[in-house]
């Protein structure tokens, strides 16, 4: 044993210098927005979610982190999680005040997209830029899918006040996907960069529809079920980007 501590010594410097550096990144973005899954269609303004009726608010927005591990100096291991926040909103005006009829109709859509993508990148890197690519597997759990209307109509000095809650159910999608990316260290620790990133994607939501309408006018309810199946379809995504902040550590 004694023998053999000298030795192990003179290797210690060579293991030393044969281990790959370790670094870790995190890093911070906006996505774009996702579109709707066409199974919602037939509740949607359009594909888009908006209506060439009226005044079309889009209060989307989507996030990320993303967190990279590298197991040699250009290439690591990734989890990017993003949530995507849908919420558009319609607002049609009916007449004016002197009209007969006159009011509005205020009308929804939200959705929420949950996404969880495993990969692997690999890329060139220099000191301050660094472009990369890679595969990763992206898992979305999607919610129910909401669509409200209020009708808001005064005729004749008599005012009708409704308002309707649909939702059909959410589901998931699971794929493969590719991304491409570039970075710009301002610094040792701190910088700036892009991606994009599309997968070829298999989706599962839909189906039944709930309805609720209440006339506040004279206080009807009006509840209904529809049945309905999942829409199921296999395709690629549309090109989606993401600006990040990026920390290294």
């Amino acid at each position: 044993m004694k023998n053999r501590i000298p030795f192990l010594l003179l290797l210690l410097p060579i293991l030393m210098v044969a281990q790959p550096k370790h670094t870790k990144e995190f890093s911070i973005g906006l996505n774009s927005v996702e579109p709707f899954y066409p199974a919602y269609g037939s509740l949607l303004l359009s594909n888009d979610g908006s209506s060439i009726l009226g005044t079309n608010n889009n209060n989307s927005f989507s996030f990320g982190v993303l967190g990279k591990y590298f197991i040699a100096e250009n290439s690591a291991l990734r989890l990017k999680i993003s949530l995507t926040l849908k919420d558009i909103n319609n607002r049609q005006n009916v007449g004016d005040a002197t009209s007969p009829g006159h009011g509005y109709i205020n009308i929804r859509n939200k959705q929420q997209y949950l996404k969880f993508s495993p990969g692997y990148q690999w890329g060139i890197v220099s000191k301050r830029i660094s472009f990369f690519g890679g595969l990763e597997l992206p898992i979305t759990t999607i919610s129910e899918f909401e669509y409200t209307d209020k009708t808001y109509i005064v005729t004749n000095s008599e005012a009708t006040d409704q308002r309707t809650r649909i939702t059909q159910p959410g589901g998931f999608a699971i794929g493969l996907g590719f991304f491409l990316g570039s970075n710009f260290y301002i610094s040792k620790h701190i910088g700036v960069g892009f991606e994009i990133n599309s997968a070829f994607q298999h989706s599962n939501v839909g189906g039944g529809v709930s309805s609720v309408t209440v006339n506040y006018t004279n206080g009807d309810t009006i509840i209904s079920e529809t049945e309905g199946l999942k829409t199921k379809e296999t395709k690629f995504t549309n090109l989606q980007g993401s600006l990040n902040v990026i920390f290294k550590i």
